[in-house]
């Protein structure tokens, strides 16, 4: 998993096999991410990593991608 909101990860994010973006990022950074969060200057990360590992599904997390089927 990488977290990004700027051009300079890109490639971080393309390397990642779960791509997560904030609210306030890029508009390009946005459209590569699996997920995207609340922003970085809210508690969208911490909420994410909480949900991860509690194995609850993240209520601050918006999947990008089109569901199996």
């Amino acid at each position: 998993m990488a977290i990004g909101d700027a051009q300079n990860d890109l490639v971080m994010l393309a390397a990642s096999a779960c791509a997560v973006a904030v609210d306030n990022a890029l508009p390009s950074v946005k459209a590569m991410a699996d997920l995207v969060t609340r922003g970085a200057r809210g508690a969208g990360v911490v909420e994410l990593v909480d949900a991860l590992l509690a194995d609850d599904p993240p209520s601050a997390v918006e999947s990008t991608r089109d569901p199996p089927g």
